[in-house]
């Protein structure tokens, strides 16, 4: 195929950037690449790829540069630190195609305009693992300034089926939140379902057969059905980085609002932490039922009193959201409990790490704000006797991650979704 004339360079060739490389290479896209460990490098060498020592001299001889690593850290890493974006000619197109979620590419794009503002950004994060990734199926979610479409668009066409333009730079990737939130859904869907038709005596091909071609199956779900199937778990889309995209969606909206990814997060993080991170998403199937062939399940009779935090750092209504922000970091605690000043036993309010987010995120002074202008009043409560599963179920009915605890004297302390989740997974029957 002939080659488009402007080359193209890939910082970041793992899983997803190597697929895109030769996706590019294939269409005749003239592609330079680079990767922190050179050895990623030597197949695309092989099939005509040249190879740049650094993410500087890539940069240099490219018109357009692709960046496809794990997280914003990395990003600005090689922007700013390893000289890319110094290394860029007036009028380069950088296309970041990472997940780094909204704090990131706010990060990246101040620093554009800062430092470069004669470089196009565009915020292209894409739909697709790796086997799209290598077949040049992706779906990339384009955004930024439309004057750089017909440049990009060879090497869209290359890398991806489809590819949509959404808006301005930082719609692409408040898009990707929402894909990598229906994806988890759905991977969770798949694990849960087949870990429970195991339990119920039933072949995961028996389900593949009666589910296949109905209309709740999609294409990706049937396909991360066949491999677990056939028991690879080899990684198309590592469990860690999904976790990471699941806690980025969490970081915008708010743990408190989606209590249920909260959970699910919960129950990833323990997967990763047995370490099997680096394999496939769908590999939580597999715990789940050794979770059931080991006797865990539902713990009817265990109650909150198993699982409270009962040393809860408390603030007063009054207190800046700074002083929150200070203790929740330096006792480790994901809320704190509001209590006003003549009834210290009683709370008035509850805020959490996801308040204070929130106030950073749209650049408000902590030091300005009061907590009562945050807190959520008039808090649930429930009884140290009150059951896992009541206290699960009240969480996830009134979107909760955190639940006051009030016994007989008062507040004694405080119940986490993670803690409730995580006695739904481990501990035993009752």
């Amino acid at each position: 195929m002939t080659a488009t004339g402007e080359p193209v360079a890939v910082l970041g060739v793992g899983t997803m950037g190597h697929g895109m490389a030769d996706s590019a290479l294939r269409a005749g896209i003239p592609t330079i690449v680079w990767d922190r460990h050179p050895e990623a490098t030597r197949e695309l060498a092989d099939r005509g790829a040249e190879v740049a020592q650094t993410a500087a001299d890539a940069a240099r001889r490219a018109g357009i540069v692709i960046t496809m690593v794990p997280d914003a850290d990395a990003v600005i890493s090689i922007a700013r630190d390893q000289g890319m974006l110094a290394a860029l000619a007036p009028d380069a197109v950088w296309v970041q195609m990472s997940t780094i979620g909204l704090a990131g590419i706010n990060e990246v794009m101040a620093m554009v305009v800062r430092d470069r503002p004669d470089v196009v950004l565009l915020d292209a994060p894409v739909s697709g693992s790796k086997d799209p990734a290598e077949q040049g199926q992706l779906i990339i979610f384009a955004s930024g300034p439309q004057d750089a479409r017909p440049r990009v668009t060879p090497l869209f066409d290359a890398l991806g089926h489809r590819h949509v333009w959404v808006g301005p730079a930082g719609t692409g990737t408040r898009l990707k939140l929402v894909n990598n939130t229906w994806l988890a859904f759905g991977a969770e869907a798949v694990a849960a379902s087949v870990a429970l038709a195991h339990r119920l005596g039933l072949a995961t091909e028996t389900v593949i057969d009666a589910l296949s071609g109905g209309p709740i199956v999609s294409p990706w779900q049937a396909a991360k059905l066949q491999r677990i199937a056939t028991g690879d778990f080899s990684a198309q889309f590592a469990l860690s980085l999904a976790l990471k995209d699941v806690h980025l969606a969490l970081q915008e909206a708010g743990a408190d609002q989606l209590a249920v990814l909260a959970c699910l997060a919960d129950e990833w993080q323990r997967v990763v932490d047995d370490g099997l991170g680096d394999q496939d998403l769908t590999v939580v199937t597999r715990v789940l039922e050794q979770q059931a062939a080991s006797g865990r399940s539902v713990p009817g009779l265990a109650t909150v009193a198993d699982v409270m935090r009962p040393a809860l750092t408390t603030v007063e209504a009054n207190g800046h959201l700074a002083a929150a922000a200070y203790l929740m970091k330096h006792a480790g605690e994901t809320a704190l409990l509001v209590i006003d000043e003549e009834h210290a036993k009683q709370p008035v309010g509850l805020i959490t790490d996801a308040d204070i987010a929130r106030v950073v995120a749209d650049r408000e002074d902590p030091n300005q704000v009061r907590i009562h202008d945050l807190m959520t009043t008039d808090p649930t409560v429930v009884s140290p006797m009150t059951s896992i599963d009541d206290a699960a179920r009240v969480m996830v009915a009134g979107h909760f991650r955190h639940l006051p605890v009030v016994g007989d004297a008062g507040l004694v302390g405080i119940v986490d979704i993670g803690d409730v989740c995580g006695a739904l997974l481990d501990s035993p029957a009752g």
